[in-house]
């Protein structure tokens, strides 16, 4: 389709469809900093376009409460980030069609360790907010929240060096690591590194009490308590490839 008349005729509209988000991300912020004077704008959309991360944030979108959509949030929150949107996320638990406990505890902990963190879901999907699962659920969720909180600084740090320089906050193994180990870590879309420092290897799969994954050549510690990771060697296809205990409570 083709803008017909006017200044911009000939214009696709392929290429252009996306300009009114932009559009409408910039005068948000222009209104919501001349309102708040003094205070930092926070701003989301779902539609962007080159430079929108510099006035918004982004989340990708309706998706669906099934662990595809879980498994496709990180290629799609990797990519926007790339493109020069740093503040990015999905909707936790999913938001069409009714989730599941363990898929919400599984997005819930993933989705705490990403830049943008949001439990999102649609009118008639049964409720999905913390205080809707039981009494384990909830604590392993608020231990997922919990851990947000306490890596606030580090994420913020990270913030700002996205807005100085343009690296993503979210950001594939491939972008940390060199060498030949960067071969092994070109198609990396199950794993993300946050920052230079913390390694993301989340359980994407149903049922699923361990999970793989690459560890590049370094000196990994385990997050929760500090001591040295010694993942279990995994014989499997993927070179360099190994298996760490992942329990429900557990990223």
């Amino acid at each position: 389709v083709e803008v017909s008349e006017g200044k911009y005729a000939k214009v696709l509209h392929y290429d252009a469809h996306n300009l009114y988000a932009f559009a409408e991300s910039r005068v948000t912020a222009q209104a919501v900093s001349k309102i708040r004077k003094q205070q930092r704008t926070q701003i989301i959309s779902r539609g962007s376009f080159p430079g929108s991360g510099h006035v918004t944030g982004h989340w990708l979108g309706d998706n669906k409460s099934e662990w595809d959509d879980l498994r496709a949030s990180i290629p799609g929150i990797l990519t926007m980030g790339l493109l020069g949107i740093p503040f990015v996320g999905a909707d936790v638990c999913g938001f069409n069609g009714d989730t599941t406990r363990e898929l919400c505890i599984r997005w819930t902990q993933l989705g705490s360790l990403t830049p943008f963190f949001r439990n999102h879901n649609t009118l008639g999907a049964r409720d999905q907010e913390p205080t809707a699962w039981d009494e384990e659920a909830q604590d392993i969720i608020r231990k997922a929240i919990e851990r947000r909180y306490s890596l606030l600084p580090y994420l913020y740090t990270c913030m700002v060096a996205a807005h100085r320089t343009g690296v993503p906050v979210a950001r594939p193994l491939m972008m940390e690591f060199d060498g030949e180990e960067r071969l092994e870590l070109v198609g990396v879309d199950a794993q993300f590194m946050v920052g230079p420092a913390l390694l993301v290897t989340p359980v994407l799969h149903e049922g699923m009490t361990n999970v793989s994954g690459i560890f590049p050549t370094a000196r990994w510690y385990e997050l929760e308590t500090g001591a040295p990771l010694q993942p279990k060697p995994w014989e499997g296809r993927v070179p360099g490839a190994v298996r760490v205990q992942a329990g429900l409570g557990e990223i």
